[in-house]
């Protein structure tokens, strides 16, 4: 008899020890997870601040035209952002036909990035 409750004790514990155990696993998955998305938003927030200092050093503070390479880089750079906004508006820039249009685009790329910027922090 004692041995019937000894075993029903035992069984009991383990029931009670994997259920804690699953119920561990699925919050820390579920915490891994919410940790994953933010790292994968901190790439793309990293991305957009990366092409914007490109954009600055490359474009607005160079007295040259910018090279093919430059261009290339910014290109591949903006491409990677995965903003539909962002790249039309640097289509826009990148196609300009003047200066004053030239100088409109960059001001909206510009405000884009930077209201992205503020939006992931």
């Amino acid at each position: 008899m004692n041995q019937k409750y000894l075993v029903s004790a035992v069984i009991l514990i383990l029931i009670a020890g994997n259920a804690f155990t699953g119920f561990l696993y699925f919050q820390t998955r579920a915490e891994f997870s919410r940790v994953q998305n933010a790292a994968i938003q901190i790439q793309a927030e990293n991305k957009s601040l990366d092409f914007l200092e490109m954009l600055v050093v490359k474009v607005l503070q160079n007295e040259d035209e910018v090279s093919f390479d430059d261009r290339l880089l910014l290109e591949n750079s903006v491409r990677e952002i995965k903003d539909p906004l962002i790249l039309s508006e640097w289509t826009k820039f990148s196609n300009s036909e003047d200066e004053t249009s030239a100088q409109e685009s960059i001001k909206r790329l510009l405000g884009l990035l930077v209201k992205k910027a503020k939006l992931n922090n």
